[in-house]
């Protein structure tokens, strides 16, 4: 799954730097994290707070964060 987020929604959208987990990686990971697919996939799998949140797959589309007008376009 979280593969398919990437590929949909891309690691700087899908990767949370502003979280307190990031903060407290050492600088050198969090720089990995940035550099690499791979170092933020085993991030991200082991901190599951580094994914941002709301994190909503409709199947056709993955929306990151809550944008109330991007929610009220979703079909009901």
């Amino acid at each position: 799954m979280l593969e398919h987020l990437i590929g949909q929604v891309g690691l700087a959208t899908l990767l949370n730097t502003r979280s307190t987990t990031w903060h407290s990686l050492d600088p050198s990971e969090q720089q990995a994290a940035k550099d690499s697919v791979d170092s933020a996939r085993s991030l991200m799998l082991a901190n599951p707070t580094l994914l941002k949140r709301p994190l909503l797959d409709t199947g056709d589309r993955v929306v990151v964060g809550f944008k109330r007008d991007e929610y009220a376009e979703l079909p009901h």
